[in-house]
């Protein structure tokens, strides 16, 4: 009788562990050209954790959906076809079953920029061509947020165009030809995804303003839509001040 006492605590210890293991999370989301909003072929989709992995492809209309162990994780968006390049999601982390939406956009290498000559008559060096050809082509931007438990939160911005302004940059769906627009600015944080025709980062407050049918959700579902929306990012949440 004694024995049974003593070892049943460690049965339900077990049995608690075992039990948090088999927790899950759902992930769904639709992948689409960041030009012309149309599907792409042979995009697969893998999400990487310290203890689990798994890769799936979009169906038909660009969809695709999964379910892992809860934990911490990255995703990557890639396509088989030629001069697609890859969309990264930084860390985020999950830390009880829910059900989260997270969408990408696939921008295209096959983008070309006259980056002409500098007044002294030289070209420009490879970090300045790089920044011209993004500002132009789109690309993605990543700002580390580190949080109190040491967690290396990040935020991604992918965007189609980009300009430099006294502020800081700005970042946009609009394309260089007049009247044409691509996908939305996508912003990645942790858990929350926002989208927007228009948006600005403030690296030292880490806040971010996002205009023009601005969107935001995360695991608890929408967190807000309008046309203006600005968040202060710090360990791991996102706070709406605006």
């Amino acid at each position: 009788m004694v024995a049974a006492i003593l070892t049943s605590p460690v049965r339900c210890a077990q049995s608690g562990s075992h039990a948090v293991q088999d927790q899950t999370f759902h992930v769904r989301g639709t992948i689409r050209r960041a030009y012309g909003n149309s599907v792409l072929q042979g995009v697969s989709i893998t999400l990487k954790g310290q203890t689990a992995q798994k890769t799936v492809l979009i169906n038909a209309a660009g969809l695709y959906e999964l379910d892992l162990p809860i934990g911490s994780y990255t995703m990557t968006a890639h396509s088989s076809e030629r001069l697609t390049r890859t969309y990264e999601r930084p860390l985020f982390r999950v830390v009880a079953p829910t059900s989260i939406a997270f969408d990408a956009f696939l921008l295209s290498d096959g983008c070309s920029v006259d980056f002409g000559a500098t007044p002294s008559g030289e070209l420009p060096d490879e970090k300045s061509a790089n920044e011209t050809w993004e500002n132009v082509c789109g690309g993605a931007d990543v700002f580390q947020v580190p949080s109190d438990e040491g967690v290396p939160f990040q935020v991604s911005i992918a965007f189609v165009t980009r300009e430099h302004r006294q502020s800081g940059y700005v970042y946009s769906s609009r394309m260089p030809i007049p009247g044409r627009y691509g996908a939305q600015v996508l912003v990645a944080y942790n858990l929350l995804t926002v989208r927007a025709d228009e948006v600005t980062y403030d690296e030292q407050r880490r806040t971010l303003r996002a205009t023009g049918h601005a969107l935001a959700t995360d695991e608890t579902g929408d967190r807000g839509h309008g046309d203006s929306m600005t968040f202060k990012f710090e360990n791991g949440q996102a706070t709406l001040v605006q």
